[in-house]
């Protein structure tokens, strides 16, 4: 059983998006719900004239679904939502869009054969400095197959040869489709029930079907030492990462590291995320954004031009349920850096957000939130920077089991280096949902 344990953590941390999916993974079974937003804006193009704001009715129509199924031998986890908006003064095209992801694994711990199949899905900004419209935005699609092969030499130690394939696609963007082709090694010691080891070799080949001369390879080495207790987590991964591009005469290398740590204190949750990595404008961030629209971040954004990039990011969030019997306050700051090999992008972002809610009765709650994001970019780039202040207060009412109204009122607030993507925008609105 224990070896069986090692073999599963080796794979969540060959696939990352796998392994924050796997936490997710409830009992078997489907969740839908459906939902209806119906809001009011006083500038539904985010102008940056008072004389040319536009007072619109915006829609909303959104249709979630989720799926959970394992047994002994597969596993299934799922989420999508679909969605579609409609402007009353055909403010911007409507637009209709499909996100989420799904991990489907086939083969389980003990089996030395097992496959492992993941889609994404995302909208995303066409480049991060765009005013998030709908006319903005792109759809980046990831498809992976991974299979392992695994052995135990005893019932400490574990060994696994995984190879992935990876094909990354866009809606509107042909020249950044690219594919991604793996192969991965790893050796895992088990300490003792709560700490593991582990040795980690990775090489990657990836092309560019349209830009043949931004095909590179990639090789990373790296060791991890995890610890996984009752109230205290942690995993400590460091290692070096070396790109060779066609591109350049130089290789692109630098120090890797990934760090998560979280910690629960009765009332009390503190996370925390550190992380330098390589990867390219294409692959992105591997839609490990979903979700993240509106959120402290902002929208995800597609990677400027096609270039290696150094990405280093921080995160640090802490919740608590401590200042009073009926509320949870939290508190989350992210900062993130974009190093280009080749083209003047680099990009620094930091962004700060809290969130306070208080249950009136089990039925009625109020929620605020708020939060401040700061964009810049290199001195020799063509981009703006900007900051932006976004507030939301919203009351839901639980009308039956199932059944949920929200009415909600905010305003987004952006000043930028360039004057026509400065804006603020006030929308007031109703949701209208129902879980089945």
């Amino acid at each position: 059983m224990k070896s069986a344990q090692q073999v599963l953590m080796c794979s969540l941390v060959f696939l990352p998006v796998a392994n924050v999916q796997a936490k997710d993974a409830g009992v078997n079974g489907l969740d839908f719900k459906i939902s209806a937003d119906y809001n009011s804006t006083d500038n539904a193009k985010r102008s940056s004239l008072d004389e040319l704001a536009i007072t619109e009715t915006q829609t909303i129509y959104q249709a979630t679904l989720g799926a959970r199924y394992q047994n002994e031998w597969s596993k299934l986890i799922s989420d999508y939502d679909v969605h579609k908006e409609t402007f009353q003064r055909a403010s911007q095209p409507d637009a209709t869009e499909l996100e989420g992801k799904t991990q489907l694994t086939l083969g389980n711990d003990y089996q030395p054969l097992s496959v492992t199949i993941n889609h994404s899905r995302i909208a995303m900004l066409n480049s991060p400095e765009a005013v998030d419209l709908a006319r903005n935005r792109d759809t980046q699609e990831i498809i992976t197959i991974a299979p392992a092969v695994k052995t135990h030499f005893s019932a400490a130690d574990s060994f696994m040869v995984m190879g992935s394939y990876t094909d990354v696609s866009y809606k509107e963007d042909q020249q950044k489709k690219s594919e991604q082709q793996g192969l991965q090694m790893a050796w895992i010691h088990g300490v003792s029930k709560t700490d593991t080891i582990q040795l980690t070799a990775q090489h990657t080949e990836a092309t560019f079907e349209f830009v043949p001369q931004a095909d590179y390879q990639l090789q990373n080495l790296s060791a991890q030492y995890s610890v996984m207790l009752k109230r205290l987590s942690y995993t400590i991964q460091a290692g070096y990462n070396s790109a060779e591009s066609k591109i350049s005469t130089e290789d692109f290398g630098s120090p890797s590291y990934n760090i998560q740590a979280s910690y629960i204190s009765g009332t009390h949750t503190f996370a925390l995320s550190l992380a330098e990595s390589i990867t390219d404008s294409s692959m992105g961030g591997g839609n490990s954004s979903i979700g993240a629209v509106g959120s402290t971040s902002g929208a995800p954004a597609k990677g400027v031009g096609i270039d290696l990039i150094k990405v280093r990011k921080a995160n640090v969030s802490w919740r608590t349920s401590a200042l009073c019997e009926r509320c949870d306050f939290g508190i989350n700051i992210i900062q993130s850096t974009q190093d280009y090999n080749e083209l003047s992008e680099d990009g620094d972002e930091y962004s700060a957000g809290t969130n306070f809610r208080y249950n009136f009765t089990r039925a009625v709650s109020m929620d605020v939130s708020y939060s401040h994001r700061e964009r810049t970019f290199s001195a020799e780039g063509d981009r703006a920077g900007f900051e932006s202040d976004d507030a939301k207060v919203g009351m839901s009412y639980d009308i039956t089991r199932g059944l949920e109204l929200e009415v909600y009122a905010k305003q987004e607030k952006r000043t930028s280096a360039l004057a026509m993507q400065n804006y603020k925008e006030n929308i007031v609105g109703l949701i209208v949902s129902y879980h089945f």
